[in-house]
């Protein structure tokens, strides 16, 4: 990157799009369990091959676009250097601290829907287990 000062690529919104459908599916499977049946009568394998096809589709929208972001990324940098401005990295002091903010804003936006919080922690919950 311009300035060598970025250490991080930001997630771009296919790679976004890829990992929501892995949590949610992964959600829907922690749910459902290894049983055979699933509400409404669709069975667990399709819900499976519709979460593998899902996706495989956010996997190759993300290569189709990731290199694209990355160099957009980069154009955009230089032309801001090139036009007298200035990139700056964040101390690891106010990336946490900054972090902590955005987390604590979409923590308490995430909880005031009890619907969206309850799918909110289930989406945790699967994550967690992932670590």
């Amino acid at each position: 990157m311009p300035g060598g000062s970025a250490t991080r690529v930001p997630l771009c919104p296919a790679s976004l799009d890829s990992f929501l459908a892995r949590r949610f599916f992964q959600a829907l499977d922690f749910e459902i369990g290894a049983e055979n049946s699933c509400p409404d009568g669709v069975c667990l394998a399709r819900l499976r091959r519709r979460s593998q096809a899902i996706i495989e589709a956010g996997r190759v929208a993300e290569e189709a676009v990731l290199q694209w972001g990355i160099d957009n990324v980069g154009r955009a940098n230089q032309l801001w250097i090139d036009n007298g401005g200035e990139i700056l990295a964040l101390s690891d002091e106010d990336r946490a601290a900054m972090n902590q903010t955005f987390k604590a804003v979409s923590d308490r936006i995430l909880s005031e829907d009890p619907e969206v919080a309850a799918e909110y922690e289930k989406l945790l919950g699967v994550v967690e287990a992932q670590r």
